[in-house]
């Protein structure tokens, strides 16, 4: 009979060694994910019920625990595991934190109300057009990394917010590559994402 997994106990063993008490790692903050072991787990690499936290060098409770601002990540799994739900939660927490967000939907897919459910205040996400590129995907991250306003449409005025500090591409899988995107459909372009992804990925960071 087969071993149940305990999805838990795998995510944690999965994490350790990830976040290393000792080491320095100068942060301008973090975005909590909305769950706090998983946030925990992040920053210090195992679960806080393994650890006294009274102790522990480093813990601040008043202090945001979570993803690191100014840091590239990726969200990966299978279909229908989470990962956009994730991803709304750090942008609703994000929110709370008095934070601009943008989401860019090359999956075509974003939603208000799962938005919402997971915290998120939808009127307030910058959400640039969605038919873009990969190229042109990418080079919109880099233009809302590198300016310091960014022009939306709020009440149905046109107003400039504050950058954004988390920018949500959803999702890698779904970009296509300009080349692909106007080429005959008995064309082949083997590898031509993970390039295009490479060449670019490096600028953004």
């Amino acid at each position: 009979m087969a071993k149940k997994i305990n999805m838990s106990e795998n995510a944690f063993k999965h994490l350790e060694g990830f976040g290393i008490t000792t080491a320095k790692f100068n942060s301008p903050g973090n975005i909590p994910t909305g769950h706090f072991n998983l946030d925990f787990a992040i920053n210090f690499g195992t679960s806080p019920d393994n650890i006294n936290l009274n102790t522990l060098e480093g813990y601040d409770e008043s202090k945001p625990l979570g993803l690191p601002l100014g840091k590239v990540i990726e969200i990966s799994g299978e279909e229908g595991s989470g990962k956009s739900s994730l991803a709304y939660r750090v942008v609703g927490a994000a929110q709370k934190l008095g934070y601009t967000t943008a989401w860019l939907d090359a999956e075509h897919s974003f939603s208000e109300a799962l938005a919402e459910i997971n915290g998120c205040d939808a009127s307030e996400i910058i959400m640039p057009d969605n038919n873009l590129y990969a190229e042109e995907f990418l080079d919109m991250i880099q233009f809302l990394c590198f300016t310091d306003k960014v022009p939306m449409v709020k009440n149905g005025k046109k107003v400039a917010v504050d950058a954004p500090k988390v920018i949500v591409l959803d999702s890698i899988a779904s970009l296509v590559p300009k080349a692909v995107g106007e080429s005959l459909s008995d064309q082949q372009f083997m590898g031509l994402l993970p390039r295009v992804m490479s060449q670019n990925m490096g600028k953004v960071a």
